[in-house]
């Protein structure tokens, strides 16, 4: 035998071992029925080319060598459809049926000469480019796949929530898709849903990153919580298994996350609009019954209070002490009708736009001795006091409407207040304007209510246990001095003992003429 078919035949050997190893290693990955459809293909393949060259050269043609192109085709076929494994099986199949069935001498493995070697070599290379362009091309193609998926769940995740404007819905429907679309099941926490004890949320929410943390229904399970959040503020968390993370990208994930809480905020928002207009309507309806009740009330009133106030000094019910009770309390429930209907009628007038009103110089003590004249019936065995600083200045102030304002905060300290308590009127001046406070010695306004106090309509479940109201006097009280353009709020009172409201009205609510202090009531 020739030094260069020793040589090749050393080679091929070698070439096959390597070969082969490769071959064991990689495709024992793959299952068994894809391995022998791939075998069976390329063996198919190798058998086909070979039965061309055999026509081939049955019809006279020239040159043998030339046939070797044909074996390229099976190597291209497996490269493309099974990878570079196949291919090398292919290229090695390839080499023996051109060496075997096409190179003379016919059927003789000693034909393996380092030239068809090279042309060996060639169809390996042949292998690997192809597989690698079709590996990338492949690729390509997942990676296409990939984005359509995102952009189609996103789609179909807008879809499902188009048209949805509760929130309760929106979260369930949102669930439902997002766990259908990720194939596992989630769950949205909206903020004021974390429970304490799932610390895994709770930091998620905090530290506005993903975190995975155990199941709080299924300790042993682990989930991955995500921050949802708004243009404004964190909306709550998205929880899915934590196993979806490696079957899916992040960047998927993250847009659904993304599109759930854009879908969660439209639905806040739009309650919160709904509510609004539903509110906005209540009012206008409150505001129009309003006026209608206190119009149509305030005349047939009238004739009662004074029906009733010549009948308690005629002379048989003076002498008679039953009715003269029967009368008294009659007026008494009558001209506390008339200041509700006065307070209906304050609120249709401030709320119809009052922009100006006519101001007058008063003296403080003026007012609360009209107010104190109005409210003679309600008072029992309650003090006054009325503490002004000496030089206290005259009030700029429209003085029936500001006699409202202290008939309500006095009637109020009446209500709230023991019956042998003692009412505080304090006026102080100071250099942006007066205060004054109407301090008690009752139960007092508990810290978290004092605002709400304020608000139309508000009744405090506190308060309300005792006296009954009308949630009106304190939201007439404001807006009258906020026309005034001063300030109204329940404060601390001094001793720490009752409720404490304080008027403030700046310099434009005072004249700077200072009357002589007058001594106090009591």
């Amino acid at each position: 035998m020739s030094l260069s078919r020793v040589r090749g035949v050393s080679f091929g050997k070698r070439f096959g071992a390597v070969l082969h190893g490769y071959l064991v290693r990689h495709l024992s990955r793959e299952q068994p029925a894809a391995l022998v459809y791939a075998v069976l293909v390329s063996v198919a393949g190798v058998a086909t080319v070979t039965a061309l060259a055999w026509l081939l050269i049955a019809s006279g043609f020239p040159s043998r060598d030339m046939l070797s192109l044909l074996f390229v085709l099976p190597v291209l076929l497996s490269a493309v459809l099974f990878g570079l494994p196949i291919a090398l099986f292919t290229v090695l199949l390839s080499l023996l049926a051109y060496n075997l069935a096409i190179l003379p001498p016919l059927w003789n493995v000693a034909a393996l000469y380092p030239q068809n070697v090279a042309k060996g070599f060639v169809l390996g290379i042949v292998a690997v480019i192809a597989s690698g362009l079709s590996t990338q091309i492949s690729a390509l193609a997942s990676a296409a796949l990939r984005r359509e998926s995102v952009l189609s769940g996103v789609y179909a995740l807008s879809q499902e929530v188009l048209g949805i404007s509760n929130l309760k819905e929106m979260r369930s429907s949102t669930e439902r898709k997002v766990g259908a679309l990720l194939g596992a099941k989630t769950s949205i926490l909206l903020c004021s849903d974390i429970p304490a004890l799932d610390e895994a949320a709770g930091l998620c929410l905090s530290q506005d990153r993903p975190i995975t943390g155990p199941n709080p229904g299924a300790p042993a399970e682990q989930v991955l919580n995500i921050p949802l959040k708004s243009r404004n503020a964190p909306i709550g968390v998205l929880q899915v298994p934590a196993e979806v993370s490696a079957r899916f990208s992040w960047k998927f994930i993250a847009t659904l996350a993304a599109q759930t809480a854009s879908a969660l905020d439209k639905a806040m928002l739009s309650e919160a609009a709904e509510g609004q207009r539903r509110e906005n309507e209540r009012q206008a309806f409150l505001a129009a019954l309003l006026s209608s009740v206190s119009h149509d009330f305030k005349t047939p009133l009238v004739t009662v209070v004074g029906a009733l106030s010549g009948l308690k000094d005629a002379p048989i019910v003076r002498d008679d002490p039953h009715w003269g009770q029967v009368v008294a309390a009659g007026l008494s429930e009558a001209l506390k009708l008339d200041r509700f209907i006065g307070n209906l009628v304050e609120i249709s007038r401030l709320e119809s736009g009052l922009e100006s009103i006519k101001r007058e110089p008063v003296s403080l003590r003026d007012i609360l001795g009209s107010s104190f004249k109005t409210l003679h019936p309600l008072i029992v065995r309650q003090r006054f006091a009325i503490e002004d600083e000496a030089g206290f200045p005259l009030l700029n102030v429209n003085q029936p409407l500001m006699e409202l304002v202290f008939l309500n905060l006095l009637e109020n300290a009446i209500k709230y207040g023991p019956a042998d308590g003692t009412i505080k009127i304090i006026a102080k001046r100071d250099p942006e304007g007066v205060t004054i406070d109407i301090d008690d010695d009752g139960s007092g306004i508990p810290p978290e209510e004092r605002e709400a106090v304020f608000a139309k309509f508000y009744r405090s479940g506190h308060g309300d246990r005792k006296a009954a109201g009308t949630g009106l006097g304190l939201y007439i009280c404001r807006s009258i001095v906020t026309v005034h353009g001063g300030t109204i709020a329940a404060v601390d009172p001094a001793d720490g003992v009752g409720a404490c409201v304080r008027i403030t009205l700046p310099n434009s609510g005072i004249l700077p003429v200072m009357i002589e202090r007058e001594p106090e009531e009591a």
